[in-house]
């Protein structure tokens, strides 16, 4: 690591139980760089319905269920985001990690979704489709490097699901 870099770790975690969100961390300092309250400071937009649900036996007990049901012309028509409550400087290390799953339709095909490291700004850290097309939970993990300082509310994480009907889950440890 260079000298003055951090590494930063982006989860959607959940522990003891409930859901703690999608977490935007300073892994050297424990400092979180998302809200703490991320469930009223989520931001959705466009014609999906999110919502906390029950997953059983995982690492984690709780996911939010997105669905989508209209057809959008675009992705971009129906989002989930949450904006950095901390600044991230230049060249620090972002990890960002959840777990998806499809739950409908189960078509056979891919989710039609991604996920994106964002800013008004610049162009996206980060802009990519996390493929799955079944109910069996599965792992992502994407590792980006700042290039540029952001400050609070600068920097979006974003989840683009314009594309319906369809219904997925996001979930973590």
């Amino acid at each position: 690591m260079i000298a003055g870099q951090r590494r930063i770790v982006v989860r959607l975690i959940v522990m003891y139980g409930r859901l703690l969100g999608v977490l935007l961390t300073a892994a050297a300092f424990g400092q979180s760089l998302m809200p703490v309250a991320y469930l009223t400071e989520i931001r959705s937009t466009g014609p999906a319905t999110v919502k906390r649900v029950g997953v059983g036996l995982r690492p984690f007990s709780e996911a939010l269920s997105i669905d989508t049901q209209q057809p959008g012309p675009t992705m971009d028509d129906s989002r989930l985001e949450w904006a950095n409550t901390q600044p991230i400087n230049k060249l620090d290390r972002l990890r960002l990690t959840f777990w998806a799953r499809k739950t409908a339709p189960q078509d056979g095909f891919n989710l039609r979704a991604n996920v994106s490291l964002e800013s008004i700004y610049r162009l996206p850290l980060l802009d990519t489709v996390f493929p799955v097309k079944t109910d069996i939970w599965t792992s992502y993990g994407f590792d980006v490097t700042a290039d540029a300082t952001f400050a609070p509310g600068d920097l979006r994480l974003i989840f683009k699901h314009g594309f319906g009907p369809q219904t997925y889950e996001l979930g973590g440890h």
